[in-house]
């Protein structure tokens, strides 16, 4: 019998396995040529973060347009919010299946009228005292006084991931904040883009003019 109980709880063990939720992700090979057509421009700066490339330029000015731009952009604070909201939802997702804990507490306090008439045998419960206060260690209190009583409890409980589920939700989550992390840094890359580029625009006039006044 007991081999047979191993053998069926091996095989409830590789069903549920089998039964997973959805298949394994395997992120695509996406073919990179080894060279392009076009030629590729070396920034004057020599070796710069590709993050802040415009610093590779030497112009305060230039880097000035875009560290405002970058900061007061409602798109970025946008992408900002979003990439956060991901991460809020990771933390979330890795809380399924782990245990909850329910806490309660109480306290009952019970004040004894001094009128009361069961006082002969509170008193000899409280080894023939009369009067006072507060709550009584043995759990009788004299007429006058009171007691009070305390009680504490928890439950915890959670859910077992036997089919994947939970771990699809993580693994969803932990993606959706990557896309979010890269959609911000495309957000910045591309706004640093266009300031720089209508700076450029500027300066080429500004340059053209003069040629054309000398």
């Amino acid at each position: 019998m007991t081999i047979k109980r191993n053998l069926g709880t091996l095989a409830a063990a590789l069903l549920a396995g089998a039964c997973t939720v959805g298949p394994n992700y395997h992120a695509r090979n996406l073919p990179v040529p080894a060279s392009f057509v076009e030629a590729q421009a070396k920034l004057p700066g020599g070796n710069v973060d590709p993050a802040r490339w415009w610093t590779a330029f030497g112009d305060p000015q230039l880097d000035t347009l875009v560290e405002r731009a970058l900061k007061g952009s409602p798109d970025m604070a946008i992408a900002a919010s979003r990439v956060r909201q991901a991460r809020l939802s990771e933390v979330a997702a890795r809380g399924v299946g782990k245990p909850t804990i329910d806490a309660t507490a109480n306290a009952t306090h019970i004040e004894l009228s001094k009128n009361s008439g069961i006082s002969s045998i509170a008193q000899l419960f409280s080894g023939g005292s009369s009067g006072g206060g507060g709550s009584n260690s043995g759990g009788v209190a004299l007429p006058g006084s009171g007691i009070t009583t305390y009680a504490l409890g928890f439950d915890a409980s959670w859910e077992l991931d036997i089919f994947g589920g939970g771990r699809r939700q993580v693994e969803g989550a932990v993606a959706r904040t990557n896309a979010a992390v890269w959609n911000q840094r495309d957000a910045a890359v591309t706004l640093a883009a266009e300031v720089a580029q209508a700076y450029f625009s500027l300066r080429l006039d500004q340059a053209q003019i003069a040629i054309v006044t000398d």
